[in-house]
């Protein structure tokens, strides 16, 4: 609606006067929403910019809106990135896809282009398995075999590929592999496989700012994973000794609440404060117990006396 609302008035000395405008969009709940049972005002005063115009609001489905879709659904683009506007062109029957590495997925497909065909499985950690494939190219036929034979329907498959061959995968998988968990990635990191090094990596991360475990988690993600990863810098993080010195108590003892003092004679309790007036700076004192006040305009707020003048 508000691209409706911005090209009439982009284009309000072309519009116009016109005999009709019809407008498309695959916002098919359009037809409500301005509706005169809608109570929404923003919505009301766009009703009321259409109706200076003679103009026909007709539905289309995303898939049909070529035109409109030209620029965010060119035929050579990756389908996953492609934005889906309807019903009929969601996203539902697509990969999802995810920036996560492809490291953190338990069954991880790698589908390579190399000159040679091979092929190579890998356990990078307990219950993790690793499956690269190399060809110089692959058909539909070759895409639906090597799928069939790497999936894993009990764990949500990781895909590492090009988007070109991601493309064709698309097409296959409503058709063969919609029963599948799949995720598509285009990241990778280097594996942290010993002990050592996991340790070695948490510390060295948490001592360049001493953050907290999941800020310390999203640095570390971007270069390098293993499996529990926040367990681990959990634990490494609540051994710190600087951390448990200087951290913030959230929930501090509330102190019992006590009786205001009050003062026994002139002088005892005396209130000051500091205040700007006409570019002066302005100290004021008020005795508690008479209510006398004083004011004095000084020179900075740095040593100064004061004296209180009780009248007699």
């Amino acid at each position: 609606m508000l691209a409706i609302i911005w090209a009439l008035k982009s284009l309000r000395n072309y519009l116009y006067g016109t005999a009709k405008i019809k407008l498309f969009s695959d916002h098919q709940s359009l037809t409500y929403a301005l509706s005169n049972k809608n109570d929404n005002s923003k919505l009301k005063r766009w009703k009321a910019i259409l109706e200076e115009y003679d103009h026909e609001l007709k539905y289309k489905p995303g898939r049909t809106n070529v035109v409109a879709d030209t620029l965010s659904r060119p035929p050579e683009l990756n389908t996953v990135t492609i934005a889906t506007h309807s019903d009929e062109s969601s996203g539902h029957n697509l990969i999802p896809t995810t920036e996560a590495p492809i490291n953190v997925f338990k069954n991880q497909i790698w589908i390579m282009i190399g000159q040679e065909n091979s092929k190579d499985f890998k356990i990078p950690f307990p219950t993790y398995h690793r499956h690269t494939i190399t060809r110089p190219q692959y058909s539909m036929d070759d895409l639906q075999h090597l799928l069939k034979q790497h999936l894993n329907p009990s764990v949500i498959n990781g895909l590492f590929t090009s988007e070109k061959i991601m493309g064709q995968i698309q097409e296959l998988y409503p058709i063969h592999f919609s029963n599948f968990k799949i995720r598509f990635t285009q990241s990778q990191v280097k594996d942290l496989n010993t002990i050592e090094q996991q340790e070695h990596q948490i510390l060295v991360e948490h001592k360049r700012a001493h953050r907290n475990a999941i800020e310390n988690k999203k640095q570390i993600i971007q270069k390098f994973y293993f499996p529990q990863m926040q367990s681990k810098i959990n634990k490494i993080v609540k051994q710190c000794k600087i951390c448990a010195e200087n951290k913030y108590d959230r929930y501090p003892n509330k102190p019992e609440i006590q009786k205001t003092p009050i003062p026994e004679y002139p002088g005892q309790i005396v209130h000051i404060d500091i205040f700007i007036a006409d570019k002066n700076l302005v100290l004021t004192a008020i005795d508690k117990y008479s209510k006398y006040a004083q004011a004095r305009v000084i020179k900075s707020k740095g040593k100064f006396s004061l004296h209180l003048e009780y009248p007699k």
